[in-house]
């Protein structure tokens, strides 16, 4: 056989071959749906509405939560509040069930751990039907458990998570974070620190906005005022937010520790003398916490809103509330005031007075066919009658009503000859501003507005102010 020949027949082999593979395979009868394609097995087809109640029995602890006309309820717990979210993703996993995988009919349940299951659920449906499941060991990859339906013979695989649905605890499906308000909506601060040397802290809504609320929002202030400690001072809303509100989020359940305690018992967990008190409120919401006694050293006992539960947090969650210093919270300008409500202001010294005298003047705007612009106020400014420039005088300006508080006046002063002397005098109207600092120490003086003495004010703010109005003068300011 020629090796041409010896070729042509191999080709012819393997030609043959492949053409009965084909033939095979085209004429092979198909599966019906695929073998490998998952089936469904339905274990449940019903709408979590219509449950009326869940009952658990398992090795973590016994559950029942039933319907009730107002929500739903902890059979034999009182005063209980649950997470509607939680509830809902809870039952809604039992009123649709379902599993991709079966055992049929074993003859031997105590490998799968349904010999003595570790949960027992019976589910009631408003139509009187009920649904009882036994559930079984988990998977040895830990992605499945062993169920079965009562009155089935059969054993199905469930996805671990809808698994550990049957051992789900009350505390899973009760409220451990509170509804917080926002800065934008607050209208009310109460803080009272029991401790010794704490503060009581109250800060209300202004019932009218004053000529200086024009100045405040660029400096970060609202239209909340304080009540306690300082009367009538304008709130810092930044350090408001930063201080105290920011930290509303972590107020959260760590422990329910009573549901329905005797007023004895209150004693035991600190009420009968609370450590600290905060409410919040805003338009939709009050928020109103009582701390007691600490459990442990990490954690405190509280009370919400009146309730009787008694839970726990943690204690670094509450440090915030209890160390915030009133200070802090509030405006320090000595006398913040709009530049354009002054027409006048007097600056004395024990050596020295200089009068300022600020000319507001209305450009009635130019109308065009489109549009009328808004008319524009041109200030003239005079230092003891000479006119200096805009852009030094409100470099002066800032530093004078930038003034601000440093230190609560801690000891009595006398108010005898001031060091300084302010007087704003507001335009159009006979009111008066007026603030005297008196010699505090060697590094402070006390500045009194009107009667009212609460803060000091550095001494070397109150010479860099001064500088400044006579290098406004000399025209020095000019030049930085």
């Amino acid at each position: 056989m020629t090796k041409r020949t010896k070729n042509a027949l191999i080709s012819v082999v393997v030609l043959a071959v492949f053409a009965g593979a084909y033939f095979y395979i085209s004429s092979r009868p198909q599966k019906e749906n695929n073998e490998n394609k998952s089936k469904s097995y339905v274990l449940s087809d019903k709408d979590a509405l219509d449950i009326s109640s869940v009952d658990l029995v398992s090795d973590v602890g016994d559950l029942k939560i039933v319907r009730t006309t107002d929500g739903w309820a902890a059979e034999g717990r009182k005063n209980v509040m649950f997470d509607t979210t939680a509830v809902d993703s809870f039952t809604s996993d039992f009123a649709a069930l379902s599993s991709t995988d079966m055992i049929e009919n074993p003859k031997d349940l105590a490998q799968y751990g349904l010999d003595k299951p570790a949960s027992t659920a019976t589910i009631k449906f408003k139509d009187g039907t009920t649904n009882i499941f036994y559930l079984g060991n988990s998977t040895s990859g830990r992605d499945f458990y062993y169920l079965m339906k009562k009155g089935d013979s059969n054993v199905y695989l469930i996805n671990v998570g809808v698994g550990e649905r049957f051992l789900t605890k009350l505390e899973d499906l009760r409220i451990k974070n509170f509804q917080y308000t926002s800065l934008e909506n607050v209208n009310y601060v109460y803080v009272n620190q029991y401790k010794a040397g704490g503060s009581v802290i109250e800060i209300t809504n202004k019932e009218q906005k004053s000529d200086k609320d024009d100045a405040l929002e660029s400096f970060g202030l609202s239209y909340l005022m304080m009540k306690k400690p300082y009367n009538g001072r304008d709130v810092n809303l930044l350090n408001l937010n930063e201080k105290l509100l920011n930290n509303l989020s972590n107020f959260v359940i760590k422990d329910f520790v009573d549901d329905d305690p005797s007023p004895a018992s209150l004693t035991k967990y600190g009420f009968d003398k609370p450590s600290l008190e905060v409410k919040i409120k805003d338009t939709e919401n009050d928020f109103d916490v009582v701390f007691g006694n600490d459990k442990d050293a990490d954690s405190v006992y509280f009370r919400l809103n009146g309730l009787p539960n008694v839970f726990t947090m943690e204690k670094s969650a509450v440090t915030p509330f209890l160390n915030v210093d009133p200070l802090d919270l509030m405006d320090r300008f000595i006398a913040l005031v709009n530049i354009m409500k002054v027409d006048e202001i007097n600056v004395s010294t024990a050596i020295k007075s200089y009068n300022i005298k600020l000319v507001h003047e209305t450009k009635k705007s130019e109308k065009t066919e489109d549009a009328t612009n808004a008319d524009e106020v041109v200030t003239t400014y005079f230092v003891d009658g000479k006119e200096v420039k805009e852009a030094s005088f409100k470099k002066f300006y800032q530093r004078l009503v930038g003034l601000t508080g440093d230190a609560e006046v801690d000891k009595y002063v006398e108010k005898t000859s001031p060091v300084l002397t302010t007087t704003f005098k507001v335009n159009n109207s006979a009111e008066k501003i007026n603030v005297n600092y008196y010699d505090f120490n060697n590094d402070f003086v006390a500045a009194d507005r009107d009667g009212n003495m609460q803060f000091v004010v550095s001494r070397f703010a109150i010479d860099d102010m001064l500088k400044s109005l006579d290098d406004l003068i000399t025209g020095k300011l000019d030049e930085q």
